[in-house]
């Protein structure tokens, strides 16, 4: 059998760079599924039905994760007050991303800010 020789010698670890980030998740879906979801959370939310508005957001995310959809379901939280889940979607969203909604979400007493 031919011999392999490895490109890299073993035991050697891929350093990460000092700020490299990794893959970013898109602002909005590609895919339609998950594109009509997010609109039809927006409608929701719209129209002030926050239950479906994070149920369509989290259908959305859950087809192709996308930005949108996070910051549609932490928009909807924060209407309803619910600093339990509020937490659980900022820590999947970086503070840069969330800045657009931190006004919203003090209006209804809930502080995004670190």
């Amino acid at each position: 059998p031919p011999t392999v020789t490895p490109t890299t010698p073993t035991g050697t670890k891929t350093v990460k760079k000092a700020g490299a980030r990794g893959p970013t998740r898109p602002r909005n879906p590609t895919l339609q599924s998950a594109l009509d979801a997010l609109n039809e959370g927006r409608a929701a939310l719209a129209a002030g039905d926050t239950g479906k508005a994070v149920r369509m957001a989290q259908r959305s995310y859950t087809e192709q994760d996308n930005l949108a959809a996070r910051l549609l379901a932490l928009r909807a939280y924060c209407q309803k007050g619910d600093l339990a889940n509020v937490r659980a979607v900022a820590r999947v969203v970086d503070l840069r991303d969330m800045q657009e909604v931190v006004a919203e979400c003090q209006t209804h007493n809930i502080d995004l800010t670190p």
